[in-house]
């Protein structure tokens, strides 16, 4: 397997979470030895937002 999986947990992240700028993300990957450096990139998907 390659890659990995990302998620929200809807209990570190409720409403007045979110609505303060924060947002807690929980992922997994697979091992790949000691990474001295991890990048994150966002995407932000509007379609979703608005189908909340």
């Amino acid at each position: 397997m390659r890659g990995g999986r990302v998620w929200l947990d809807a209990e570190l992240n409720d409403d007045e979470t979110i609505r303060s700028g924060e947002i807690y993300w929980d992922y997994e990957l697979q091992f790949y030895g000691v990474a001295e450096r991890l990048v994150f990139r966002q995407h932000i998907n509007h379609d979703a937002i608005t189908k909340c």
